[in-house]
């Protein structure tokens, strides 16, 4: 019987799939390589000089035409070239222009994540992408041109970013990220090293500076006891920049469930008597408190002043008194005073005003300055506690 699968049904096919049997042919005659495409995309490419005298500038010819605009190509001998446009695109394939990485442009973000891009750096003189090799730009001294691939990271640097190259500090001038596609072009101009912020070592520009400063304990006791069956609300206190974040920001866990469980809210729920540790963490930082499940009822008092450390001559303040008992907030009859610091002493820097649902308006004297001593205690006696307090000038 005749093989009738050469066959085609108009003479535009027949072209068609004869240019592609000629080019596949060709590209036997081609180098091909396993590449990743931005480091996690494996493909196949043929790669080779786009111009004899340009051993930075290459062909490329993606075999599954997963290249596209601004892709960083990672070879296997640690190169790394830029796609930064393409040369020719028909029905058989798509052959791209691409450029040699020198350089990883570093930076650190103001959610101190660390960014590492290939780019390719002009000094002096800048090709158009080495299209038009006779178009030529020049670029003043202690100026650099760089070019990173386009993404949700890179299109957010601006003005007055800075970068450490080659041991020098450089600042954005002006930067591009619509002109050419796929790619973000910086222009910038040389600054000075300031030890303080910039680290030499990472090759990071302002990386103290956009370092961010975590903290985490639990308020509490290192160990709290609470009856069986009790729920009880941990007190535990996550900032970032010395800003408070959401419980929900926390990860607490039980080390013993069967004992007792913490959900999401911080509320801690025992289940039988025994001893078990509750883990908190955030960014990196721990911190565990001790919970003892008795039978019997043990109160562990104790009293927070809520307030600012000083106050301005003439100016008044706000102290909210909380009394706890395991952890948790109880509501007790009030008895406050303030003093000089040494805790008796009858004080002429400031005065009680007012005292309204456990919350006392504290007021400075107009002249006297120094420290004084807000105690507060409960009525049944079982409870004290207090807060020294500057009284401070106007500078």
């Amino acid at each position: 019987m005749k093989d009738y699968k050469n066959y085609h049904t108009s003479s535009t096919s027949k072209i068609l799939s004869d240019a592609k049997v000629i080019s596949e042919i060709t590209f036997r005659g081609l180098e091909s390589q396993e590449i990743l495409i931005n480091g996690n995309i494996e493909t196949t490419i043929f790669f080779y000089d786009k111009t004899s005298s340009s051993a930075s500038l290459k062909y490329v010819i993606d075999k599954k035409n997963l290249v596209t605009y601004g892709d960083v190509l990672y070879l296997k001998n640690g190169q790394k070239w830029i796609v930064t446009t393409y040369d020719t695109e028909n029905y058989l394939y798509t052959r791209w222009v691409s450029r040699l990485s020198q350089f990883d442009l570093r930076w650190i973000d103001d959610t101190s994540t660390v960014h590492s891009y290939p780019c390719i750096l002009e000094y002096n003189t800048k090709s158009n992408f080495g299209e038009k090799e006779d178009k030529v730009m020049s670029i003043p001294d202690g100026r650099r041109q760089v070019i990173i691939r386009k993404d949700e990271h890179s299109i957010k640097l601006n003005r007055s970013k800075r970068f450490i190259i080659g041991n020098e500090a450089f600042e954005v001038v002006d930067y591009d990220f619509i002109s050419d596609f796929g790619l973000v072009n910086l222009s910038l101009k040389s600054s000075q090293i300031d030890p303080s912020k910039d680290n030499i070592e990472l090759e990071i520009a302002d990386y103290q500076n956009n370092l961010n400063k975590y903290t985490l304990e639990f308020k509490s006791l290192e160990s709290l006891s609470i009856n069986l069956n009790q729920k009880i609300r941990l007190d535990v206190l996550a900032t970032k920049n010395t800003i408070p974040v959401d419980v929900h920001e926390i990860h607490l866990s039980s080390a013993d469930s069967t004992i007792g469980t913490v959900d999401c809210d911080g509320y801690f729920t025992s289940s039988k008597t025994g001893k078990v540790k509750i883990f908190a963490e955030y960014q990196g930082l721990h911190d565990s408190v001790e919970i003892m499940v008795r039978d019997i009822q043990v109160n562990n008092y104790s009293v927070d002043i809520v307030g600012s450390d000083a106050i301005t001559l003439g100016q008044k303040q706000d102290y909210k008194v909380i009394f706890r008992n395991n952890g948790m907030e109880i509501n007790e009859d009030l008895i406050v005073f303030l003093t000089d610091e040494d805790g008796y002493s009858i004080t002429k820097k400031a005065k009680i005003e007012t005292e309204t649902n456990n919350v006392i308006t504290v007021r400075a004297d107009n002249k006297n300055m120094g420290y004084v001593l807000l105690s507060a205690r409960s009525k049944n006696g079982l409870m004290s506690g207090n807060k020294k307090i500057r009284i401070k000038g106007f500078l």
